[in-house]
């Protein structure tokens, strides 16, 4: 196997991503809680309600719709990438959905008010950072430090893997290797811009689940989930190799991004406390 080394502009952009991903979000909050006094406890419930639907739930979805129904061989990329990207797209954002009105809904029972309805969506999108730029990319840097500090051979042959599995594992630490380090902050981007799609989308709930709003904004549920579905788009669409690094896509989801919040701030100023 030929040597893999990390270059320091890859573990860079890791570092950089999770800057972007994890100590920014946190920050925000920090900021935020001193500025309006919203509880912290919007936040986790946030990052709970996430974890429960949007992980927990999804996973398991996943498993009786692919593997027990058997629906499996119909969403493959390598067969249906059209089939796969619209089932990946729904779900994901049809979970996300579920989670955010369910838990928003349970929330303001307590912190009944827009402030906390704000950090309740920076909750459920910090957790999809943390654990898809976060997590991974920490764990990135730690096999890379290793695998540059006594080399990869070395590094794998203490791993006590079949050849199967060997190979497997050595496929995926080339790819990472190789990969053009701005990839990952492009990576780490959408994610951030989904970050701000669930906490615009928080928002743009909040009054339909209060009971002294009129009854049309109701009518908002519906239009919600579908924006929930098409804030997953450019992330299921940068899995394409040719598209991993497109401007034209990161130009359209930072423009679908902006014009929500736009409009989630101009009501966030609108709903009085």
């Amino acid at each position: 196997m030929n040597t893999i080394i990390f270059s320091g502009a890859t573990i860079n952009s890791w570092i950089f991503s999770i800057f972007l991903c994890v100590i920014a979000p946190l920050c925000f909050l920090w900021f935020f809680k001193k500025k309006t006094g919203a509880k912290i406890t919007s936040f986790l419930i946030g990052i709970g309600f996430s974890l429960l639907f949007s992980f927990i739930i999804y996973t398991v979805l996943n498993i009786i719709l692919l593997q027990i129904f058997g629906l499996g061989f119909l969403f493959r990329s390598d067969n249906h990438p059209v089939f796969t990207f619209l089932y990946d797209i729904i779900i994901a954002g049809l979970m996300a959905f579920a989670g955010c009105l369910l838990g928003l809904k349970h929330m303001i029972k307590k912190h009944p008010d827009k402030n906390n309805a704000l950090l309740f969506g920076l909750g459920m999108g910090s957790f999809e950072c943390m654990m898809n730029c976060g997590a991974v990319y920490i764990t990135n840097i730690i096999a890379a430090v290793f695998i540059n500090s006594i080399g990869s051979n070395e590094y794998f042959s203490k791993l006590n893997l079949s050849a199967a599995e060997l190979k497997q594992t050595y496929s995926s630490f080339a790819l990472l290797a190789s990969t053009p380090a701005h990839t990952y902050i492009i990576q780490a981007t959408y994610f951030l811009l989904l970050l701000c799609i669930h906490t615009a989308l928080a928002i743009m709930l909040y009054p339909a689940l209060q009971k002294t709003e009129n009854e049309k904004a109701k009518h908002l549920l519906p239009l919600v989930a579908v924006l929930q579905i098409l804030g997953y788009v450019p992330i299921y669409l940068a899995n394409i190799p040719s598209l991993q690094n497109s401007m034209i896509l990161l130009t359209g989801a930072f423009i679908f991004t902006f014009i929500l919040s736009l409009l989630s701030y101009q009501l966030y100023q609108k709903i009085t406390k």
